[in-house]
């Protein structure tokens, strides 16, 4: 297959441009995830770190002396639970922030800075009273007790106020032991809404994205185009020059073939004219041979260095007035030699019947008349051969009619085929 029809511009700008979109989505939904990874471990540790800060304001002594319900109307109580109170008033996006107390298997509320009331309207207390039991607590809070160790939950957690994502650390006694933990509450809305808005950031950047892998591809059809239109253009010059070499090689054979049937004629028939037992006669018909044949072969070497006429695939058709009966006379002579070394008969007949002049090209016409004649005798061994020659149609307007018969092989159907 040639290279100019070896691919399709449009399959290569669509590769190009799929190709490039691929790479950007790749790429894109790369800084996606880590974004939103960012984003996590930035929410977490945030969380993390107001747990900590707000136990290290926390009196543990304090806070462990509160255990009865009705403390929380107290002065001590107002004063430990200030902290808290602060920092949902003065943090962003902070709902809760609470204490919680271990207790058997319940855990207990101790300190709760939210307002007392329904701020959110769904019909529950905000506030959660002294040693009021946490239904259902977030495993976090427990494990923070537990381990003594700051926790954050792996992923939000919903209980009867909502769904967060929630950062616990312990209070520590003076002697070390955990009386309890501070939790700290961030809607699990708001930091699904951190985390969205860096998806349509990611979907917004595909569009660009997109534009330029549209504008690759249609870049990369013009210059596969253009590639392709060129190879085309030079797979017909490769063409047209294979050509050209076959047009010369088989000039070259033909004229070379052709060369020898003259230079054959001229060795014969000088050896007539210098011969002594030939006659006067003898030796003008042998030298007047040799001079036809030696312009016959005068022009096929012009055709030769003429390779000009190869190039175009064909040798022009020079036509001219020319004496037929002679023509015919130069061609049958030189063969007429031939067969006479090889025991065949050799006859013209109804040259005669030829007009005595015609216009036509005289190398061409003596050309094919000796090729004919030539190959005739060559596969001939017994026998002979016989040119007839003919006018029909009659007038100026009247057709040549040459015919070669021989009692030669012949040729077999595959022969006729090529």
């Amino acid at each position: 297959m040639p290279f100019a029809r070896s691919y399709r511009p449009w399959a290569i700008g669509v590769g190009a441009g799929a190709t490039l979109f691929c790479a950007a989505a790749v790429s894109i939904t790369g800084i996606r995830q880590t974004a939103r990874s960012a984003i996590d471990q930035e929410v977490r540790d945030n969380l993390a770190r107001l747990a900590g800060a707000v136990a290290a304001t926390i009196d543990p002594e304090a806070h462990a002396g509160l255990t009865d319900p009705d403390q929380e109307w107290t002065d001590d109580y107002r004063v430990l639970n200030a902290p808290l109170t602060k920092v949902i008033a003065k943090t962003e996006g902070v709902r809760f922030v609470y204490t919680l107390r271990a207790a058997s298997e319940d855990l207990l509320f101790v300190l709760d800075g939210t307002p007392m009331g329904d701020a959110d309207g769904d019909g529950i207390e905000d506030h959660s009273f002294l040693m009021e039991v946490y239904e259902d607590p977030d495993p976090a809070a427990w494990e923070a007790i537990r381990t003594g160790r700051v926790t954050v939950t792996p992923e939000p957690y919903t209980d009867l106020w909502g769904t967060f994502l929630s950062g616990f650390a312990p209070i520590r006694l003076e002697d070390g032991t955990v009386d309890g933990a501070v939790g700290v509450d961030v809607s699990a809305s708001e930091y699904a809404d951190r985390l969205a808005s860096v998806d349509r950031a990611a979907g917004w950047a595909l569009i660009p994205g997109l534009a330029l892998s549209v504008l690759a591809g249609w870049i990369a059809w013009r210059v596969a185009g253009r590639m392709q239109a060129h190879a085309a253009e030079l797979d017909r010059h490769r063409d047209e020059a294979e050509r050209a070499n076959k047009a010369k090689s088989a000039l070259l054979a033909n004229i070379s073939h052709e060369l020898r049937t003259p230079l054959t004629a001229i060795m014969g028939f000088v050896e007539i004219a210098v011969d002594g037992r030939a006659g006067d006669g003898e030796r003008a018909e042998a030298i007047a041979t040799v001079r036809s044949n030696a312009e016959h072969l005068q022009a096929l070497i012009g055709d030769l260095l003429d390779m000009s006429k190869a190039e175009a695939g064909a040798i022009a058709i020079e036509p001219v007035a020319v004496d037929l009966h002679e023509l015919v006379r130069s061609a049958v002579a030189p063969l007429r030699l031939r067969a006479r070394d090889k025991r065949i008969a050799m006859e013209a007949e109804g040259v005669s019947s030829l007009p005595p002049e015609a216009v036509l090209d005289p190398i061409r016409t003596r050309q094919i008349l000796l090729n004919l004649l030539g190959n005739a005798v060559k596969f001939t061994d017994r026998g002979g051969v016989r040119l007839s020659c003919g006018h029909e149609g009659g007038g100026a307007g009247g057709e040549l009619v040459f015919r070669v018969a021989d009692t030669g092989p012949g040729m077999d159907a595959e022969q006729m085929g090529r």
